[in-house]
């Protein structure tokens, strides 16, 4: 794995384990604490979820070096009955030419890979944007659980990569109630040589 991929690799793993500590889908005292770009990052403890959490990017992985992935996505789901809370998606583009950078409004331009911050910088700002998006978010309405999810571009049924035994293909998108009002908050992402990754909260606008 180039050190790239492993950066982008990272975003992923540190986003999903702050998202569970930050929104309390879990309590603090079932994280450890870890020292990772001169801050403290919050890793869930328990075994058999690191163990969900380790399989399932481990996949992601390879299919990002594929380009058979399109999006990862975290759903943030309402113990009790079901209810979709929020969607946590990460939208990872490859360019075979340089690098497309895309800002909230949508405008792109292409650069090299030389030009741009290093990643040594651009994933902890995302870390750190996604730690201020969820300062502003109301507190979960109910005790919720959590669920990963990632789409592939491929038509092949015979999908790139070895599955594990656990997963299975799923035609559940998680959507939210159609009474429901929702708000959308786009975070500036991580732009590496031929791939990119971008954040986009959906989250119940109370």
């Amino acid at each position: 794995m180039s050190g790239r991929q492993q950066q982008l690799l990272e975003l992923l793993y540190y986003s999903v384990h702050s998202i569970l500590f930050h929104r309390s889908v879990y309590t603090r005292e079932e994280f450890d604490l870890a020292s990772k770009y001169g801050e403290t990052q919050y890793i869930l403890a328990d075994p058999q979820v690191r163990r969900f959490i380790d399989t399932f990017l481990a996949q992601v992985d390879a299919w990002i070096e594929t380009g058979d992935i399109t999006h990862m996505v975290m759903i943030i789901i309402a113990k009790d009955d079901g209810r979709t809370l929020e969607r946590w998606t990460f939208d990872i583009t490859n360019h075979e030419n340089g690098l497309s950078i895309t800002g909230p409004g949508g405008a792109s331009t292409t650069t090299s890979a030389t030009n741009g911050p290093s990643n040594d910088i651009a994933v902890p700002n995302v870390l750190r944007q996604l730690t201020a998006a969820i300062s502003v978010l109301p507190d979960l309405p109910s005790p919720a659980i959590f669920n990963l999810q990632a789409y592939v571009a491929s038509e092949d049924r015979n999908l790139p990569g070895s599955l594990p035994e656990q997963w299975e293909e799923s035609t559940d998108t998680y959507p939210f109630g159609e009474d429901v009002e929702i708000q959308q908050s786009m975070l500036r992402g991580v732009k590496t040589q031929g791939r990119e990754i971008n954040l986009l909260l959906t989250s119940l606008d109370d």
